[in-house]
């Protein structure tokens, strides 16, 4: 179901109307597509937006039970609410517009299409904020309490740029039996990759193969965060002794595009050089891989695997929303995100997993790279949408 879960006519049309829409959750639980209608229009232009999907007319299109022919078994159900989806994102913004809600800095600025509220994470929600939030917006806004969020790259310091080369120092490798920690080119989404920066090294998880229509070579997208452009990656891991890579096939690649900051979502694309290629594959366990199908659109409701290569891979996760901002521990923020947390409590990312891969389905299909978390049940990804919007393009298959 995942890898098909593109809501055509209907999608488009709730997406694009944030007037007479508020958003549409899919539960996959219940096989149904929530529809949130925000005016006495809605209703009737979703059912021409299902008619057309259908190729019926509009008057033959059932109402609370319509299904939708890309997924056959789901629902389509009407749910009136309060507030439109521009006026839930114009008090995002005006939250966003400041680093503070009343003087707390926030973590999330978004929307829950579920609650039908503005959703604003702060590190810790009080009784006194609470009510200084609830005077200012009413029932509008809703506080979450999200802990420190930080983005999920690695690093280690090191006294000296000396002391960092010395610990990175390349050690011979056995390639009869690669995995995700030491690979071989063509490198495989979930690699782990390193790179030194002066007296730090830092580690990253690389992402999906991804077909750029600027630039004919396929290219491995990860998260911007991680290094800005121009900077080169090695195959392998840092075990705090050693950097294992290969002296000769570890050359991962080049960050030939990024962006993090300043308007923009958290996203990245490493470029081959030096013969480093970029397979479809991903590494969804120690040394187990699958072939990427494809990509899928993300909603809210849809079920996802989290896979970075510290973490490894956790498929509890839930899309609780998209399209928010994110303002991490540093000050930095990145727009255009997907929220989602674990529906057992269980971890979805650490230290390290930036940049590793959003899945879902069997077959496997690409839904976007881990950005940040709370070391907790929360994760924070980069849509492919968001880059799509940005560059063009799509995951491979390429």
């Amino acid at each position: 179901m995942n890898g098909t879960m593109n809501l055509g006519r209907l999608g488009t049309s709730v997406s694009a109307d944030k007037t007479d829409f508020a958003g549409l959750y899919v539960d996959e639980a219940h096989h149904t597509i929530d529809v949130y209608t925000a005016s006495g229009n809605a209703v009737a232009k979703a059912r021409t937006a299902l008619a057309a999907q259908h190729h019926i007319s509009p008057g033959a299109a059932p109402g609370s039970d319509s299904r939708l022919s890309v997924t056959t078994s789901y629902a389509v159900k009407y749910v009136p609410v309060k507030y439109s989806q521009r006026t839930l994102e114009s008090a995002a913004n005006v939250v966003a517009a400041s680093r503070t809600i009343e003087g707390v800095r926030w973590t999330v600025a978004g929307t829950d299409p579920r609650t039908n509220k503005t959703l604003i994470g702060v590190p810790t929600v009080t009784a006194d904020l609470r009510a200084r939030v609830k005077a200012k917006y009413g029932d509008l806004v809703e506080l979450q309490a999200t802990g420190k969020v930080t983005t999920e790259m690695k690093v280690d310091h090191y006294a000296s740029p000396r002391a960092a080369q010395a610990a990175a120092r390349v050690s011979p490798r056995d390639v009869s039996s690669v995995n995700r920690l030491l690979d071989s080119n063509p490198w495989y989404g979930g690699d782990r990759i390193v790179r030194i920066d002066g007296t730090d090294v830092i580690q990253c998880t690389a992402g999906i193969a991804y077909s750029d229509p600027y630039y004919a070579p396929t290219q491995m997208l990860y998260a911007g965060h991680c290094a800005p452009k121009g900077y080169g990656w090695k195959q392998g891991y840092y075990d705090g002794a050693l950097h294992y890579s290969s002296s000769n096939s570890g050359h991962f690649g080049i960050t030939g595009w990024q962006t993090f900051n300043g308007g923009y979502t958290d996203a990245a694309l490493i470029t081959g050089d030096q013969g480093a290629q970029y397979a479809w594959d991903i590494y969804v366990k120690g040394a187990t891989f699958w072939q990427q199908s494809g990509y899928a659109y993300n909603q809210a409701g849809n079920g996802f695997c989290s896979d970075g290569s510290f973490t490894q891979e956790n498929c509890h996760g839930v899309i609780q929303s998209c399209g928010n901002r994110i303002q991490y521990s540093d000050g930095s923020v990145a727009y255009d995100m997907c929220i989602g947390q674990s529906n057992d409590g269980s971890r979805m990312s650490q230290n390290g997993d930036s940049g590793g891969p959003i899945i879902s389905g069997s077959p496997m299909v690409a839904r976007g790279i881990i950005s940040g978390g709370n070391n907790g049940n929360t994760i924070f990804f980069t849509p492919w949408e968001a880059v799509n919007r940005l560059v063009g393009g799509h995951p491979c298959p390429c």
